[in-house]
């Protein structure tokens, strides 16, 4: 029996074992590998470098890998989870409560969706720093205000950070028409705090 590797070929696709592949570019001093990292399922790549026995055994990490409970992936760009903890924990807690539909024995997240956008740690963190509250601690990410009925989702048009008392306070109210006004006071109070898209939804939540 030969158990001699097959060489490495230039132009050739390599997979591990997230089903996530590495196209191989080049070769730098018979040790590092340049390759082109892909997700099929994502329709992502990127550039990146693996030593040479890493590829031949196909034992490659890739930034698509869903090394977050088995849903979610790092992704390739600036942003990393020690640096950027802040939006890690926010992400991190996301991915939980959704794919743990019992988190906190909270049935209200059965049927919630994450999109592809926010299943990407570096598409989330630079959404993440652009919004108003994502540095306030007692602000929450919602979901819930600016995602249509029936249709609730985790993603990067539905979702806001609003402050702990407005979120708290929606569900209480639902369809009760007259705490239109009190919604529309706590709105107001907090209008330079959030988001344009989120007090407008606010202001006429009740209609």
């Amino acid at each position: 029996m030969n158990n001699e590797k097959m060489p490495l070929i230039v132009g050739a696709w390599y997979k591990n074992k997230y089903e996530n592949f590495a196209k191989l570019i080049a070769v730098w001093d018979d040790c590092l590998a340049l390759v082109c990292f892909e997700s099929m399922e994502f329709g992502l790549d990127c550039f990146g470098l693996l030593p040479m026995s890493n590829l031949a055994e196909e034992k490659f990490s890739s930034p698509y890998d869903k090394t977050v409970r088995g849903t979610a992936f790092l992704g390739a760009g600036p942003y990393s989870p020690s640096v950027h903890s802040d939006a890690y924990r926010r992400w991190s807690a996301m991915i939980d409560r959704v794919v743990n539909a019992n988190f906190d024995h909270k049935p209200c997240y059965m049927g919630v969706g994450i999109s592809n956008e926010f299943l990407d740690f570096q598409k989330f963190a630079k959404w993440f720093y652009d919004q108003l509250g994502h540095d306030k601690d007692k602000y929450q990410l919602d979901k819930d205000l600016l995602s249509s009925p029936g249709l609730v989702m985790y993603s990067p048009e539905t979702c806001c950070f609003l402050p702990a008392r407005i979120n708290s306070a929606l569900p209480r109210f639902v369809n009760k028409e007259q705490y239109q006004d009190f919604v529309s006071a706590l709105a107001e109070k907090y209008k330079d705090e959030i988001s344009e898209k989120a007090f407008s939804a606010l202001l006429n939540y009740y209609q």
